[in-house]
């Protein structure tokens, strides 16, 4: 396995623009799914929150709750903008709810859209104050519709942006289960390791 974690290193420095993932701490399990309720054990008590955006891919809800119970609340995204992401109603459900982390997808699922660094900035700053965690779901990263080149929330300097990538969307490999994890918070990093005997990854 250390030669799939050096070679998604590799892919993740010519293709995502993250260029110092060691790949001894890069955790690998069956996709992203598996991923997130290894969050869900590894980083929240029983009752803790976790906030994301609505409309929301419904995969997350069993990720997070149905095991280990996270209480999601969300950001509604108005339609009359077009679902796009908000700085101002984020930071008043943060100073609201205080979430013991936030959830972005990024590109976000399921709009499409390609957030930026002047959203992002700002988001980094306020959960770096309040002790938050950041969640980057980055599974559609090569797959964005407006063109540009992605940049992952991994190159804010902040240890407690926890990184999320698989195989299913930008390979178009749906039924390889194939998810990578990787955070610069070495306590978070080395429960996920522990834990990955339960969600080995087919040879």
């Amino acid at each position: 396995k250390q030669s799939l974690r050096k070679a998604f290193s590799n892919f993740s420095s010519t293709f995502l623009n993250i260029n110092d993932m060691d790949p001894e701490f890069i955790t690998v399990q069956t996709g992203v799914s598996s991923l997130c309720e290894s969050l869900a054990y590894c980083l929240f008590d029983e009752g803790d929150t976790l906030l994301m955006a609505a409309p929301y891919y419904s995969g997350f809800i069993y990720d997070f709750t149905r095991r280990f119970n996270v209480n999601i609340e969300t950001v509604n995204l108005n339609s009359e903008n077009n679902f796009k992401h908000n700085l101002s109603d984020f930071i008043k459900e943060i100073e609201s709810v205080n979430p013991k982390a936030v959830l972005i997808t990024h590109p976000y699922n399921p709009t499409g859209e390609s957030l930026s660094n002047s959203f992002f900035g700002p988001l980094v700053e306020i959960c770096k104050q309040r002790n938050i965690h950041i969640i980057t779901d980055e599974i559609y990263a090569l797959s964005r519709l407006d063109g540009t080149q992605h940049e992952s929330l991994l190159n804010y300097d902040y240890e407690n942006i926890h990184f999320l990538y698989g195989m299913a969307k930008d390979f178009t490999l749906a039924g390889l289960k194939v998810g990578f994890f990787y955070t610069r918070n070495k306590d978070l990093s080395n429960a996920m390791q522990s834990v990955s005997y339960f969600h080995t990854t087919s040879t």
